[in-house]
């Protein structure tokens, strides 16, 4: 396949505007149309107002659906250093965690384009498994296009307030959910319960 056929989709954007959540799920359902072999779209997860949480992964075609995907890297004699024993490796990709980022999901839709232009030229992105959440917060990030430019968070209720949303790169509870994360659900970086 060539650039001009997996990159029609920018050109269309000229990259003078960002995808609404509806073309992007059209645009990766169309790679996987193109690429049957080597792609595999699948919905894990749906957000608050119910919209689906695409994940993406590239690679060998594999029998195996959904949170399986996962499992595709296939194992055999030879170890890394860890000490596994590992035939491919595996890179995880997530944008669109923040909705106001708008250049997060184009950013790793360009990636997925670029990565499968590069297989299909027999670069060396053809021994690992990509795996991309092209759009983390969708209910955020159309949000932000709709009412609310500057909207960070996603949408969902919290009791006993009249705020919405939770900061959710702020929402893993590690080292205090990160630097400088709110209690306080009216702040942007309030990191829920």
């Amino acid at each position: 396949m060539s650039s001009v056929a997996n990159f029609v989709f920018f050109r269309s954007l000229s990259y003078r505007e960002y995808p609404r959540y509806d073309q992007i799920i059209q645009h990766l359902k169309s790679l996987e149309e193109r690429n049957p072999n080597l792609v595999k779209l699948t919905f894990p997860g749906s957000s608050v107002e119910g919209r689906k949480i695409p994940l993406l992964h590239i690679g060998p075609k594999s029998d195996l659906q959904g949170e399986s995907m996962f499992h595709t890297c296939r194992f055999n004699n030879r170890t890394n250093d860890t000490g596994m024993y590992l035939d491919r490796h595996a890179v995880f990709i997530d944008a669109g965690i923040h909705a106001r980022e708008w250049i997060a999901p184009i950013s790793a839709l360009y990636a997925i384009d670029a990565i499968l232009d590069g297989i299909n030229t027999g670069s060396p992105v053809n021994d690992v498994d990509w795996f991309f959440f092209p759009i983390l917060n969708p209910d955020g990030y159309e949000f932000s296009h709709e009412s609310d430019r500057n909207w960070r968070k996603n949408r969902r209720e919290n009791s006993a307030s009249a705020c919405a949303g939770v900061d959710l790169n702020r929402n893993f509870d590690v080292i205090g959910n990160g630097v400088g994360a709110s209690t306080n659900p009216c702040k942007e970086i309030y990191k829920g319960v």
